[in-house]
């Protein structure tokens, strides 16, 4: 397995652990990696530079039972699979975003 240069991080939560995706910058190589916890990001071989957490960024105004238009197809599982089988093992969590004003409640 090649460590040449800096790799970065991108991970995302699942049902199934956090979902790590890995990019070598330098050498445009990409891997991909199901971790059970978090903190196995720094024990990769790769050694990550940079670690990205996926957030969402849509907040909506109000409180909607279906959420984002992204989180309703992401919740498909047919789209999951076909494009991306190894997310659909994963199982991955597309829970709604919260709505703007509770960003700012004290609780």
């Amino acid at each position: 397995m090649s460590n040449a240069g800096a790799w970065v991080a991108g991970l995302d939560g699942a049902r199934a652990g956090w979902f790590a995706w890995l990019w070598n910058p330098e050498t445009g190589e990409a891997r991909h990696r199901l971790l059970d916890r978090f903190d196995q990001v720094l024990a990769l071989p790769e050694r990550p530079a940079m670690v990205g957490v996926d957030m969402p960024i849509e907040l909506l105004d109000g409180a909607k039972r279906s959420g984002r238009k992204a989180d309703r197809r992401w919740r498909m599982p047919a789209t999951i699979g076909r494009r991306w089988p190894l997310i659909a093992q994963a199982r991955p969590i597309a829970s709604a975003s919260p709505a703007r004003a509770s960003t700012s409640s004290p609780s």
